[in-house]
């Protein structure tokens, strides 16, 4: 087998055109040299689990996931995850769109974008994402924070750099707060407890 002596590619996400990222890791076999016997083992290893799963669908036993050539495979994989609806469906799919429980805004938004890349929407597709994203924003603070803003300056970009910001800030004052529990912990008390009541000669 080959060794990979280039960057990974990303896996290949749900939403996703299959064509593209079939034409990316084309270029990555190029780079590497990747031969053809082996073009269908890297494209499961770099493919990501949802890739995986796809394929044990057109081809449920390994007997059969071994014996299908990659082109062949390839071309299955293309007419299953690139089956195109109307624009009008796209349209309303991205229109119903809200952020999922456990889904980061940041992953929020790269759904939007994804859904976007169907819906036709022109020079118009950026101002209707992020119309989107405020509607959809499951946060209510962060929803907020971005209505506070401008909404006439507003854009797309400044609207990633907020979330961006406010996610890492989010994760700051989690691992901020363990920590202080563990501090807590280690001398016997815990959040809420009072010092005083632990001293029993205290500092006059």
């Amino acid at each position: 087998m080959a060794y990979v002596v280039a960057p990974n590619i990303e896996p290949f996400r749900k939403g996703q055109t299959f064509a593209t990222w079939i034409r990316r890791l084309t270029y990555h076999f190029r780079v590497n040299k990747v031969q053809d016997n082996d073009k269908k083992d890297q494209m499961f290893l770099l493919g990501g689990d949802y890739l995986f799963s796809e394929a044990e669908k057109l081809y449920p036993t390994e007997a059969l996931l071994d014996e299908v050539s990659y082109e062949v495979l390839v071309q299955k994989l293309r007419e299953r995850l690139d089956r195109t609806d109307s624009v009008l469906l796209q349209r309303y799919h991205f229109s119903s769109k809200l952020q999922q429980a456990g889904e980061s805004a940041s992953d929020f938004i790269f759904s939007l974008k994804l859904q976007a890349e169907h819906c036709e929407f022109g020079d118009q597709k950026n101002r209707l994402i992020l119309d989107r994203l405020l509607v959809g924003l499951s946060d209510t603070k962060l929803k907020h924070r971005l209505l506070t803003e401008d909404s006439a300056k507003l854009t797309l970009e400044q609207a990633e750099k907020i979330i961006a910001t406010w996610e890492m800030a989010a994760t700051h004052t989690k691992a901020l707060a363990n920590n202080e529990d563990v501090g807590l912990v280690d001398h016997g008390w815990k959040r809420g407890d009072d010092y005083r009541s632990s001293n029993p000669n205290p500092a006059r």
